[in-house]
């Protein structure tokens, strides 16, 4: 990522900006879904970043409760053997040092050495795979706000012209009352005026004198409103360019070494025939399937809100609307039918089927394994 620095800091100073089709409006709307994505955000880094830690604490431990068992079998020299009962310390991960290991301090030194390596390694892993992984939230949150301005752009529009009118209104309103004080003037009845979801709700014993919107200047507004729509969803493509640059290579590693890795942690369950590596294996299998399987699904969750763009598109009654708005809806539709994924450069794009076939070559490698393990 730090080669990839201009792209890191496009994403970073771009995810909270592409939230907002019009800057001043919806805000309610949008901040709830901020909210609610957040929360998300929340439940996948910490027990995603709980998981990796707790499976370096069970590493960890297993040494320290198998050395303070067999404390008083302990040999520096030899190597264990049922016969001699000698039990000898072992560092959690196997490495060659041109020291004896097994002696004091240098078991203690080495020990303690991998531990904060390997944590700060899977804690650096995990932070750039959740980093990956909540953009990638967050741009389908953003598509799925598009989508929804968009399917509803002439109910959004005719809110803004009445807001505005309202506005216009009161101003109004209070230079002639500056003015002309001596003057009641009868004003419509707006303290029971709702602003929700979009909608504008009037509730008036009195007449609404507030006038409809012209046919032309709801025209003019609803182009300049699908304009500003297709503004954003060129800022929300240009932002997956980028956001791709920074995760195709992570994406593409990760889908390599998945397959051998799950097979692997299979295998060695198998032969190794003892049940006390079991919850250790399992905890690798579920860490190493998680790192896999959570972009794959929220990649695909932003393919699919990708698509829903052109279903909103058709949805936002283009009937009733000039030729030039026509064929911008027209336009819209034909660039939100190409999918819009994270890749893998030129090997493929992450989604579901990506999980589905990594999961499927490590069941086929490790039935190819077992097979010849029997066989010897």
């Amino acid at each position: 990522m730090l080669i990839c620095h201009k792209d890191l800091r496009y994403v970073i100073n771009n995810v909270t900006r592409n939230f907002y089709v019009h800057e001043k409006l919806f805000k309610e709307e949008i901040i709830s879904k901020i909210k609610a994505g957040k929360k998300v955000a929340w439940w996948i880094t910490v027990p995603y970043t709980s998981m990796f830690i707790l499976t370096i604490g069970l590493i960890a431990a297993e040494q320290i409760v198998a050395a303070i068992k067999h404390a008083d079998r302990f040999s520096a020299e030899g190597n264990e053997t049922e016969v001699t009962g000698v039990y000898h310390r072992k560092l959690p991960l196997k490495i060659w040092l041109p020291i004896n290991v097994k002696e004091s301090p240098s078991y203690e030194i080495g020990f303690m050495y991998q531990v904060v390596c390997f944590t700060f390694e899977i804690y650096s892993t995990c932070i750039i795979d959740t980093f990956i992984v909540v953009h990638v939230m967050f741009a389908s949150i953003q598509y799925e706000l598009l989508g929804e301005m968009i399917q509803l752009s002439a109910d959004k529009v005719a809110m803004l012209l009445r807001v505005r009118s309202e506005s216009s209104q009161q101003d109004s309103e209070h230079k002639a009352g500056s003015l002309h004080s001596e003057y009641e003037t009868e004003t419509v009845d707006k303290q029971n005026t709702k602003l929700s979801n979009g909608e504008v709700t009037y509730i008036s014993n009195k007449e609404n004198l507030m006038s409809t919107p012209t046919t032309d200047a709801f025209r003019r507004e609803m182009n300049i409103y699908l304009g500003r729509c297709i503004k954003h969803h060129q800022s929300l493509l240009k932002y997956i360019v980028h956001l791709n640059i920074l995760s195709s290579p992570i994406q593409f590693l990760q889908a390599l070494t998945s397959s051998l890795l799950i097979c692997t942690l299979g295998f060695t369950a198998i032969v190794s025939g003892s049940t006390a590596i079991l919850p250790k294996v399992l905890m690798y299998t579920f860490d190493a399937l998680l790192q896999i399987g959570l972009p794959c699904w929220f990649s695909t969750q932003l393919r699919v809100q990708g698509e829903r763009i052109a279903e909103a598109a058709y949805a936002c009654e283009w009937y009733n609307e000039p030729a030039s708005f026509q064929k911008s809806v027209g336009f819209v539709i034909m660039r939100a039918q190409q999918p819009v994924v994270l890749t893998m450069g030129p090997f493929g794009t992450v989604s579901l089927e990506l999980f589905a076939a990594v999961v499927q070559s490590a069941y086929s490698y490790l039935a190819l394994l077992r097979n010849v393990y029997a066989e010897q």
